[in-house]
Parts: C-alpha cells; structure tokens; sequence
C-alpha cells in the first residue's frame, strides 16, 4: 500500500526517504528466484509488480535509505531519471551489483556518501556483469561497504566506483571465511596499488597507484588481512590521519612506527593501557607523534597546546609526560589517573564481550590475524 502511495503521490518538497521493509509479502504463486535475478525489465513487472519503489520523481530528495532483509532492492531503468538529486545513498542489507545500481549512480554525480551492503542474493557466476561500466563519483566523500557473505561483491563494488575525492572509507566483514584466499590478495592489491593483480606479478614497467589517493580515514577493523597485506595498504596511505584498527593490527603498525607518517588519531577499541603507552613511545621515538589514541576505556591525547607546538616539545620523554589520560565518561576533563583509566578499560571490556561486532577480537577467535 505505501510502495503504491509513493508511486502515484510525489511529494515534491520530500527531502529524506527512510524505506524500510522487514518481509516481503509474495503470492504462493509467485517464483522469488526469478524475481531477484530476472534480466528483463518487463519480466519483473510480470511477476510482481508491487515490487517497485519510487515510481515517480522526487526532485528534492537528497536522502535516500532503503533497508530489506528479506530479498533484493530491484532498480528499474527509469531511476536513473526520477532520481538524480541524491546526496546519501543507502541500502543495506541486499544491495545489488547491476547496470540499474550503477545507472543510478551516475546519475547522481554529486553523490557524497554511499553505504553499500551484500545481502544472501549476490550470485556472480549466474548474473551477467560483463555490460557494467566504471561510474565517476568525484563528490562522494564517504564510502562504507560491508560484505555478509561474499568478498567478490566487494571487489566489484569498489572496483566499479571511481572516487578520486574520497576522504573516509570502511570496509568491513562478519564472516573472515569468505575473506580468504585470491579474494583477499585481489581487494588489498586493488586498495594499494589500483590493480586486481598483485604488484609482485605485475609488469615492472606498470605503474601503480592507491584507488583513494586522498583517503584520510580508513576503518579496518572488521577486514581480515594478513600482515603482509596490511603492510601493503599502510605502505600505499602515508596520508591517513585516522585509522581504526583491531589489536593486532595496531601491533603490525607499532613494529613499523614510521609509516603513515601523518597519523593524527588512533582507535583500537580492546587495545591496553600499556600496549596504547607503547605505540605513543615508539611513534614519538619515530618522530611520527600521535595526537590522541582511543581505546574502550577513554583516551590518551596530547593537550591542544603541544599539538599546535610539536616541534618546541622537545625529546620523546618529554613529549610522553605531556599526554593526558581522559576517562571514558569524561570528554571536558582530565582524569589523571592511570589507574581508574584502567579499571574503566576492563568494565567496559565486560560489559560488551558478547557484542556481535566486537567477537573477532576475541583472543580464542584472533588466529587469522597471528599468521604473516
């Protein structure tokens, strides 16, 4: 009822469109399969008409949220022309890797943030991708995708979106196991150095360049990679100033204090005080200071004063006695005491243990991130 209210009711002053829909409502007779994966526009309409949102021009609408958990968003062709006025853009958790998607997108050059989430219905070896073409998104600013169940749509995503402007990106999967193997290696080399192929295979007369050359946040806490890969992404990213990284990564980054040299602000939600104190020491003693590192307890930060003044600090002692402790529940003032900084760090430890997005860091679950 309401798909059919907005399609023959355009509100022309609708400036954000949050489209949620928990089940799909399907006749017995009707074939989902052929549903998700018809090619044919009009075989689409035939089966269930009812399934087509937006059939009309919103042209102010700058939001656009649209979440499914229980089949895929279909794009007609006609979206590309009732939509182009779109400054967000998500649509979780079945987003679709199609010449309608794409379509949309490029129809919407001004674009800013793009949150993109595979659902159970990404079947690459029976949909034909061969026609998708790059699309040029020089506004967009802000890229998260998150891969349920399939690496390989991750790389088609971001290999489809060309994004010379952006500045955040995450990048982030609940299932280590289908990071694995060619998958894994093709994405990290596609990040680092533009190209599918890994540059140790490469043509030594190519050259290569990040995919997000002005990237300046990168949150890859929930990507599983190997040391080596990882090394990789940082070597290519010297102008990151915000990272969020799981324990072991910010142990990778620590045992080569040099790289990203313009790092500003740290997060590593389970990591210690004292490996936090140790990565603070080894980037001082580098000459790479960092401003502030975040973990689950609070922060520890240098005080606006010495930020503004790096140079006039002096040494790594000194520069080390100027950082200040905050709590967690304190963001105005400064706790100075190491120790109840501790005690905050373990209670919300506890408190979040169970959380789905924290499991992986688990010491019992982290033996994907101990091999090189």
């Amino acid at each position: 009822m309401f798909i059919g209210y907005l399609n023959n009711n355009s509100p022309a002053h609708l400036r954000l469109l949050h489209f949620e829909c928990a089940s799909w409502s399907f006749n017995q007779t009707d074939d989902t399969d052929q549903l998700i994966l018809a090619d044919d526009l009009e075989d689409i309409v035939r089966i269930n008409p009812s399934h087509f949102l937006l059939g009309s021009s919103f042209p102010r609408l700058r939001v656009l949220e649209l979440a499914s958990f229980s089949g895929s968003f279909i794009f007609p062709p006609q979206w590309a022309s009732l939509l182009t006025t779109l400054r967000v853009l998500s649509i979780t958790p079945s987003s679709p890797y199609s010449t309608g998607l794409t379509g949309l997108l490029r129809s919407n050059p001004q674009l800013e943030s793009l949150s993109l989430q595979s659902g159970d219905f990404y079947r690459p070896n029976i949909q034909d991708h061969s026609t998708i073409q790059p699309v040029l998104l020089s506004a967009l600013r802000s890229l998260y995708i998150s891969a349920v169940d399939n690496a390989t749509w991750v790389i088609h995503v971001l290999s489809t979106i060309k994004a010379p402007n952006l500045t955040q990106l995450t990048i982030q999967s609940f299932n280590r196991c289908v990071f694995g193997g060619n998958a894994r290696e093709e994405l990290v080399s596609y990040l680092a150095y533009g190209s599918n192929t890994s540059i140790g295979s490469g043509n030594s007369d190519s050259t290569y360049a990040p995919a997000y050359p002005s990237l300046k946040s990168f949150n890859t806490f929930h990507f599983p990679c190997r040391k080596k890969e990882f090394t990789d992404l940082m070597k290519s990213m010297p102008q990151i100033t915000h990272l969020i990284l799981r324990r072991k990564q910010a142990e990778w980054l620590s045992e080569a204090p040099w790289m990203v040299p313009t790092l500003e602000l740290l997060e590593v939600p389970h990591i210690s005080i004292d490996g936090a104190m140790k990565i603070l020491r080894l980037r001082a003693e580098a000459s790479t200071p960092i401003q502030s590192i975040k973990f689950q307890g609070g922060s520890i930060r240098l005080p606006t004063s010495c930020v503004k003044n790096f140079d006039s600090v002096g040494n790594c002692g000194n520069m080390m006695s100027q950082y200040e402790y905050h709590s967690h529940a304190i963001t105005t003032e400064v706790t100075g005491d190491l120790k109840s900084v501790q005690q905050r760090l373990e209670d919300f430890s506890k408190e979040y243990e169970d959380r789905s997005e924290y499991d992986l860091e688990d010491n019992h679950r982290d033996e994907f991130f101990d091999g090189d």
